[in-house]
């Protein structure tokens, strides 16, 4: 009958002791079966012997180059032959080494990895060609002590071209920390001055390996390190190459096997023996190979750049057009954020509704920062001829990219300014109350300043103070109050629970029966975190499960708090809205923590939702109270009742205001103004000094700022700060981008960067004031003739 599934790994590793090949890599789905490649070889181990070595042998080439038939005819294997694809994957077969050559080489078995030729055909035509062949090429080599390039003539620039991925992928990786052996194999070769007479073409493509390798390391800022080929993988130009004769005499179905082609064959066997015995100090077990392959397929998995490419050289040439991309990308925002800051100063000056005459200037502004950057592009590609061959298939990833971003920008900056004209509206009743009431204060302060002009006795400052206080009194009291608007916030809240996820309205009023709707009842936080993990929808397998859903629970916590701080800080009145916002907000988050170890369940995301809302419950509360005090129409007056004031005296003593009139419109209305403009801008401002003050580019593109963080990583080797980035990255990114903005902006020769930043700011203000105030005597001027 069958055996029990959990002695099949046992059964495989005694067929693959007996000789017979294993599917390392499954060449239908693509991937290695981790799990069962791991417990097979963990049972070989267990099988031969912990203390039993192994050394792994590699063959790669191109489709249809006799890397089968080489590996037969070598070590007597029985690997698929034939004319077209007949090997798909990669196979591994062992060899136990016996004898003197045992003790000679200090292995005590062999393992041989045969795979799929590369630049098959029937891939060709897949958009993934590239990828496909450089990460088959790049995880055999990395799992092998040696590799056998099989070269032939005709397809040595597409090898040339796959080698150079590898070593750049293995650059960027870093994963192995051992440098394979590198062979060159030549097939077709018979002529025995062969070896002669390729050895300037060898140098050569030697040369163009060592000159990639520094490309690469350029490209992922490691120059000192890798300086040429023999860096990464080693070779020798003396034992590192061989020549193998055709294997037919002659064409057609009556040609003879060539003996010439055993004979190189066995001489190539041979070298390969001899560096064998000097090429590993370490010698790796069963053990240290089964890790070794988990730990090469993990960094294969995670690398989605760099395969994607046909050589090194095309990807320098991405990078770079990268590069180049970024600034204009960023061009094309800080427009539409300058113009965005200018919109919602427009709406807020605005007595009438301006929101489409704004869409069409914005949609018009765009289209040329559009252009302008497809034109950047164009006239990249036409400057660049070199680069531009490499990186013509990618033309349109960059012009799509180019016409997204124009389309998020605009329904960014018509959203801010929806937003602008929302805001406004919600302040224009409070600026009408205030109108008509400084109206009327101010023609009951001019019929009493009229009173007090006609009597006889001169009034001194105090005498004033106190007439001008009782008349203030007696008018502010007498100003009929609006009743505020009733807003129920807990009632909100209870509806847009109810409404967000109709399947827990029940749970919902469960709840509220509970509390009996006082919310302060809930347990805390803490509390329900503890208690939640009750409620994932399978028990946890160990205590590092649990932990790490606390830890994630813990975390969506805190991004969810600092959300409703954020929405508490903007200068406006609450809206029914934010419990939407925040609900999505926390499901967006929790469903992004769940793994493939634990997933939450209906009834901690309820818990949660409830326990979140009600800690944001207060902070609303607070935030409509504030905006209320804030905006309260006679508030708003008893602020300027000392500028009343001094017009009142001024007008009682001189008759002349202009110099009161003008330092109380400096201080009330021009400086607010000056400081909500700096405020306004400065985000961008700040933005576009920290992209262009770092040479190395930290903050100019993502994959940059992604890299500037790894190497922070490094340098500060905290296991805290891994233990944070690992558990909530974007979280992390977004705490170190601020830490790195403070520094920016710290003190520097006695001054801040944000100091000089605001004053570059304040110039161009001043400017444009003095520009308008010479505008606006002109026109006076003018009007008097």
């Amino acid at each position: 009958g069958i055996p029990p599934i959990n002695t099949l790994p046992h059964k495989a590793a005694e067929l693959l002791l007996e000789g017979l090949p294993l599917e390392l890599l499954d060449g239908d789905a693509g991937t290695i079966p981790i799990r069962w490649v791991t417990a097979v070889l963990k049972q070989v181990s267990a099988l031969v012997g912990k203390d039993k070595h192994v050394f792994v042998l590699t063959v790669l080439g191109v489709q249809s180059t006799g890397k089968s038939t080489l590996l037969n005819t070598m070590f007597g294997l029985q690997f698929a032959v034939s004319s077209g694809r007949c090997t798909k994957g990669a196979f591994m077969q062992l060899l136990k080494i016996t004898g003197s050559l045992q003790s000679q080489l200090g292995y005590d078995f062999l393992m041989i990895i045969d795979t799929e030729g590369l630049k098959a055909p029937e891939l060709q035509s897949l958009t993934d060609a590239y990828e496909h062949d450089n990460e088959l090429a790049t995880l055999v080599i990395g799992l092998s002590d040696m590799t056998l390039l099989n070269m032939s003539m005709e397809h040595s620039s597409e090898m040339k071209d796959i080698l150079q991925i590898v070593l750049h992928a293995f650059i960027r990786m870093k994963v192995v920390g051992k440098k394979p052996v590198c062979v060159f194999v030549h097939q077709n070769v018979g002529d025995i001055s062969a070896p002669d007479q390729n050895l300037m073409a060898h140098k050569f493509l030697m040369d163009q390996l060592d000159e990639v390798t520094r490309a690469a390391a350029k490209m992922e800022k490691c120059e000192a390190k890798f300086n040429k080929f023999t860096d990464i993988m080693a070779f020798d130009n003396n034992t590192s190459k061989g020549y193998i004769a055709g294997l037919w005499h002659g064409c057609g179905p009556m040609a003879s096997v060539s003996k010439g082609y055993s004979a190189s064959v066995f001489n190539l066997k041979k070298a390969l023996f001899k560096t064998i015995q000097t090429c590993n100090k370490y010698k790796p077990t069963f053990n240290d190979f089964y890790k070794l392959v988990h730990d090469t397929w993990n960094a294969v998995k995670m690398e989605n750049f760099i395969f994607s490419f046909k050589n090194t050289l095309a990807a320098e040439a991405y990078h770079h057009l990268t590069m180049e991309y970024a600034d204009w990308d960023w061009e094309m925002r800080r427009a539409v954020q300058q113009w965005t800051v200018e919109a919602e100063n427009r709406i807020e000056a605005s007595e009438t509704d301006i929101y489409r005459s704004l869409k069409t200037e914005l949609s018009e502004l765009v289209t040329e920062r559009q252009t302008a950057a497809l034109e950047h592009l164009e006239k990249y590609f036409n400057d660049n001829t070199e680069k531009a061959k490499l990186l013509v298939e990618y033309k349109q990833r960059f012009i799509n990219s180019i016409e997204t971003l124009a389309k998020d920008l605009i329904i960014s900056a018509s959203d801010r300014c929806q937003d602008a004209i929302q805001r406004n509206k919600s302040f224009k009743k409070i600026r009408a109350l205030k109108t008509s009431y400084k109206i009327k204060l101010e023609q009951c302060i001019f019929e009493q300043l009229e009173k007090c002009k006609k009597e006889n006795s001169k009034l001194n400052d105090e005498e004033l103070s106190d007439f001008f206080n009782k008349m203030w009194d007696k008018e502010t009291n007498s100003i009929p109050v609006p009743q505020p608007k009733n807003i129920n916030i807990e009632a909100d809240m209870e509806s847009k629970l109810r409404d967000y996820i109709p399947a827990m309205s029940a749970g919902v009023n469960k709840k509220i029966k509970e509390i009996k709707g006082k919310w302060y009842n809930l347990p805390s936080m803490k509390a329900i975190l503890t208690n939640a993990f009750n409620f994932v929808t399978a028990p946890f397998k160990n205590k590092t499960d649990k932990k790490m859903a606390e830890q994630k629970a813990l975390s969506v916590e805190e991004q969810c708090g600092m959300f409703v701080d954020r929405i508490v800080s903007h200068d406006r009145d609450y809206d029914p809205s934010d419990w939407l916002a925040l609900l999505h907000k926390i499901h967006e988050n929790i469903t992004e923590q769940q793994t493939d170890r634990f997933s939450f369940s209906s009834e901690f995301l309820l818990e949660f939702s409830l326990g979140v809302c009600a800690s944001a419950l207060p902070k609303f509360k607070d935030m409509h109270g504030k905006f209320v005090e804030k905006n309260d129409p006679l508030k708003l007056l008893a602020r300027e009742k000392e500028n009343y004031f001094c017009l009142f005296k001024e007008l009682y003593k001189t008759n002349d205001i202009s110099q009161t009139m003008a330092g109380t419109y400096a201080e009330n209305f021009l400086k607010p103004a000056i400081f909500q403009a700096i405020e306004k801008r400065l985000g961008s401002d700040i933005v576009n000094d920290m992209k262009t003050s770092y040479p190395g580019g930290e903050f100019k593109t993502r994959m940059n700022f992604h890299v500037a963080i790894m190497y922070d990583l490094h340098i500060k080797d905290s296991f805290k700060n891994y233990y944070d980035f690992i558990s909530n990255s974007t979280f992390y990114e977004e705490k170190w981008l601020r830490d790195r903005i403070v520094q920016h902006c710290k003190i520097n020769e006695g001054h801040t960067r944000l100091f000089e930043l605001g004053t570059d700011i304040l110039k161009m203000l001043v400017n444009i004031l003095r520009k308008e105030t010479n505008n606006a005597k002109v026109k006076r001027n003018f009007s008097r003739k």
